[in-house]
């Protein structure tokens, strides 16, 4: 399809520039230091971005630049920065949906913040910056890539993502691709130093930046890969934590007088006495004891759904709260896991451009985060109950929808020209007639703005 038409469809989508007027204003872009000295806004390249997932547009189609259209390298330099704030923009931009999203649900709903990393794979890249040798947990393989840090905001209903790092390996040995050459006091040098430190430390700066930042949470969750004597320690001063535990021998409970493994008080426990209460949520009990080295918790035993032979442990570093309650925020951390699948199979996460550079991907990355966050707002406009791809799907069918209303108006257009042109007013008229008939009898089309009167007052004139 020609560009030019796709472009101009871009331009007429009603919902993406209402999004981004509201949430990314050239206001918001300057405060991230996201602007541009001459050429085309920095605000009009954003917002091709924001959309082309939704669109058959893709960059590399775009090799000239002529009557307005960006040229690719455009598009490159642009996410090539290294001094644009990304994570300035996507926090800003996460607290001004929070601030939308919470009169939606009710105040006694649990507010919670998510951390948690998934793999962003370029197995087919050599020469990507920070390029490393990543070891998947969950098929236990290993990949080249990046460790996606991310920390996301969760009400129960929406998940808006507010912070992310792509982590590398601190060795330098096991890196495959080059360091990037940038100046540390940039926004991107900063970057390149947390992407070589520990995701313990990484998710520590994330919180801090979140509470400074005044996002509103009542708990911190996340699963037994950060359940650490210390890092529980340090992480409960700043916001309660629920996590989930591993069995290992490495982390040891004090109860009374005794030292037990999580085995051991699992054994305590499972003799015990259970409530109808617990048994409804297959839950084996609870116990609170003092983590050596870490804080005092709340830990509850319950059945694993997917073998009943074994259990699960989760702990809370609120001793008040009950099983039940600690069971139902922990639950809300499967939203981030829905999350990382929607935004690399929809999105286009870690796919959609093969740049080397790392100040690219972290632009990249930021992107895919507001697209997101632009899904989640509308997702929850909607009065029936939409899931993200499910929304994304009615929006490309409507991009393509709105394609076909601009090729009919520019066709209306040339033949009303035509006929103003040669001077037959009774055949113009009927045109114009006809066309309204046309309109009426299409219901489709009266979804998008209707431009028949500004059509025949060219042509008139």
């Amino acid at each position: 399809m020609d560009t030019k038409l796709q472009i101009c469809t871009i331009k007429n989508i009603t919902w993406l520039s209402a999004w981004v007027k509201q949430f990314c204003p050239g206001k918001t872009l300057r405060q991230a230091g996201i602007k541009k000295r001459s050429g085309i806004a920095a605000g009009w390249l954003l917002q091709l971005l924001l959309v082309l997932p939704f669109s058959d547009l893709r960059v590399y189609q775009l090799q000239r630049a002529s009557d307005g259209l960006p040229h690719r390298s455009t598009f490159y330099d642009f996410l090539g920065q290294t001094t644009y704030n990304w994570r300035m923009l996507v926090l800003m931009v996460s607290l001004r949906l929070i601030e939308e999203l919470q009169p939606l649900t009710s105040t006694s709903q649990d507010r919670v913040l998510i951390v948690d990393d998934s793999p962003y794979k370029r197995d087919r890249s050599k020469k990507v910056e920070y390029l490393g040798r990543q070891y998947d947990h969950s098929s236990h393989s290993w990949y080249r890539g990046y460790r996606m840090l991310t920390m996301a905001w969760s009400d129960g209903h929406s998940l808006v993502p507010v912070d992310f790092e792509l982590l590398t390996n601190s060795d330098t040995n096991k890196r495959l691709g080059e360091q990037p050459e940038v100046d540390l006091r940039t926004h991107l040098g900063r970057r390149c130093v947390a992407a070589t430190s520990k995701a313990t430390d990484q998710a520590l700066n994330m919180l801090d930046r979140a509470l400074k930042a005044t996002v509103p949470a009542d708990y911190l969750v996340f699963d037994s890969w950060f359940a650490h004597a210390g890092l529980l320690h340090k992480l409960s001063q700043r916001l309660p934590v629920v996590c989930m535990l591993k069995n290992s021998g490495k982390i040891s409970f004090r109860h009374g007088k005794r030292i037990y493994q999580l085995k051991g008080l699992y054994e305590k426990v499972a003799g015990r006495k259970r409530s109808k209460k617990s048994n409804e949520h297959q839950i084996l009990g609870s116990i609170v004891v003092d983590m050596l080295s870490g804080p005092r918790v709340r830990i509850v035993f319950l059945c694993d759904r997917r073998n009943p032979e074994q259990w699960l442990a989760l702990a809370s570093t609120d001793t008040s709260l009950t099983p039940e309650r600690i069971c139902r925020i922990y639950a809300k951390r499967w939203a981030i896991e829905v999350f990382f699948k929607q935004t690399k199979q929809q999105l286009g996460l870690a796919r959609e451009f093969q740049v080397r550079s790392y100040a690219a991907q972290i632009a990249h990355t930021s992107i895919v985060l507001l697209r997101y966050m632009m899904l989640e707002y509308y997702r929850r406009q909607c009065s029936d109950e939409r899931t993200i791809p499910g929304l994304f799907q009615a929006y490309v069918r409507e991009l393509q929808m709105l394609t076909v209303h601009v090729c009919i108006q520019l066709v209306l257009l040339e033949v009303l020209q035509l006929i103003a042109r040669q001077g037959q007013g009774y055949l113009l008229v009927q045109v114009i007639e006809l066309v309204g008939r046309f309109y009426q009898t299409h219901p489709w089309l009266q979804a998008f703005p209707n431009e028949q009167e500004g059509i025949s007052m060219n042509s008139e004139s």
